[in-house]
């Protein structure tokens, strides 16, 4: 077998029981997934993702997805959506991911028994499988022999990565394949939000201007329905020895868009990222934005507790984007009653474009909302200043809201925040957008300011590791079973060849600059 210093891209494996929820639990986290791809909150909406594990205290109380489109269909704006929007309020399980995938052949959601589920597995198992499958004796786990390799006959015929060795795009366990997978222990699952009927309309109302309580007359306006996603969720993260690592949850996301008919095709397609920070029992928060790490986080307006009520430390929690750049960033209100947010994919869409509810624009300074707001400005990220520099306009931050005024305060409190990464605008049906990310965690006792500076040496730490595992792939154990081929010449200037029997396999390469 010869080896070569030619980077490959193969990702790890992995598999479960079935279940709706399980807990990432490797390294140094403890984060509850549960299989409707709502993460880190269990269903009675506690807070389920506590860093360092077996602290009692917990830093994201909830993480979702928001995906809009706003195209022409019919003469009419239509608007196409999918997001979540759990909150506190009448309008607070807005839940329109179900878990599963779609049912491609008849066009709606498929609801197989076999898929309303998640699988979780780790590394030593698919290692395990992976030296002993031809053994006599040897009986494959269940995470391995009920990994989700296969659709049905509606759905892709493909759902969960697995290692296809004889070419037949058939998951076969038995005959030594195995799930792919990603860090050391992970939990895939799929999710969506396929509707099959036709689109709702939306009407513009007109009153009376003398009594603006009573309605006149109304013309339909609009039609809404939703983004017909299926998405694959690979969630995972390392046992380490590296602090920064074995601190942080990884993310894989896959969106295939599993319509069939053209007016499905998304324009103007925006994907975010919606996070929830909270922290012990005072809930005395605030969140920035880091536009150079790709980052948003929330952090410690102050020392605070662990449920015990001992003075603890200052932590920081962020979102960080792995494989894309962050395009926007918008606080989103957590009482729903008296900020109705959820109820029209318009005021989503609109907080995708740094627009509040009422249709205002977000301004630096202050709230960003109506308290010390510059009018003369139209940032698009939320608290994007750096909390160790001059407070000046171009350092606008939650700690320090208003740069003239370093007396004037924000009241924090539980914080929730969108970030939105650079993925395509155009999602056409029957294509697919891939996208990596991470929550990444940092606390320190030297004060808010510190906690964030080692954040943001966390971010640096996260996006290395990433980049250098996406370099080195999955484990040797594979590569010499595997990866039989030459390379010529080796070392290469210009051109390189390979020879090889293999049928079904991938090749990326990449300079030593990365």
């Amino acid at each position: 077998m010869m080896k070569f210093l030619l980077p490959f891209f193969f990702a790890l494996s992995f598999c479960l029981n079935a279940q709706h929820q399980a807990y990432l639990d490797i390294g140094n986290v403890r984060a509850l997934v549960r299989s409707d791809g709502l993460l880190f909150q269990d269903t009675t909406k506690r807070a389920n993702f506590e860093v360092p594990k077996g602290d009692s205290a917990h830093t994201i109380s909830l993480s979702t997805l928001w995906m809009t489109s706003i195209h022409q269909r019919n003469g009419f704006p239509h608007y196409s959506f999918g997001y979540d929007a759990y909150g506190y309020g009448r309008f607070d399980v807005q839940d329109l991911f179900k878990t599963g995938p779609v049912d491609v052949v008849h066009q709606k959601r498929d609801t197989s028994k076999k898929f309303q589920r998640l699988w979780k597995i780790n590394k030593t198992e698919i290692d395990r499988h992976i030296q002993n499958w031809s053994s006599q004796n040897y009986q494959a786990d269940s995470s391995i022999l009920n990994w989700p390799g296969n659709g049905n006959a509606n759905t892709a015929k493909t759902l969960a990565p697995f290692e296809d060795l004889d070419g037949d795009s058939i998951y076969e366990p038995n005959s030594g394949e195995f799930p792919i997978i990603k860090g050391d222990q992970a939990i895939f699952l799929m999710i969506n939000n396929f509707k099959n009927n036709s689109a709702d309309t939306g009407y513009t109302y007109i009153r009376d201007p003398n009594q603006p309580w009573l309605v006149v007359d109304s013309f339909a306006s609009e039609t809404f329905g939703y983004t017909q996603t299926e998405i694959h969720y690979m969630i995972y993260a390392h046992n380490s020895s590296q602090t920064h690592i074995a601190n942080t949850v990884f993310m894989n996301l896959k969106l295939f868009n599993r319509s069939n008919k053209g007016e499905d095709d998304l324009k103007d397609f925006k994907f975010s990222i919606l996070t929830e920070f909270t922290y012990g029992n005072n809930g005395l928060h605030f969140i920035g934005t880091d536009t150079t790490k790709q980052l948003y986080f929330g952090y410690n307006s102050g020392l605070v507790s662990d449920s015990t009520g001992a003075p603890h430390t200052y932590r920081t929690q962020g979102m960080k984007l792995l494989s894309n750049s962050l395009t926007q960033t918008m606080q989103v209100p957590v009482d729903n009653i008296t900020v109705p947010v959820f109820e029209l994919p318009i005021r989503v869409a609109n907080f995708q474009k740094n627009t509040w509810h009422n249709g205002r624009r977000l301004r630096s300074g202050g709230n960003g909302f109506n308290t010390y707001i510059d009018t003369s400005t139209t940032p698009i990220f939320m608290f994007p200043g750096d909390l160790a520099a001059p407070r000046d306009s171009s350092h606008w931050s939650e700690l320090y809201p208003c740069y003239k005024d370093s007396s004037i305060k924000n009241t924090p409190g539980i914080r929730r925040i969108i970030g939105t990464p650079n993925v395509s605008s155009q999602f056409n049906h029957g294509s697919s957008l891939e996208l990596n990310y991470a929550y990444v965690f940092a606390e320190d006792t030297g004060g808010v300011v510190a906690s964030i500076t080692t954040l943001q040496v966390a971010a640096d730490s996260v996006q290395a590791f990433y980049h250098r595992e996406r370099i080195v792939g999955i484990s040797e154990n594979k590569i010499e079973s595997q990866l039989d081929f030459t390379i010529y010449p080796n070392p290469a200037n210009e051109s390189i060849s390979i020879k090889t029997d293999l049928i079904n396999f991938e090749v990326e390469i990449i300079n030593l600059k990365g």
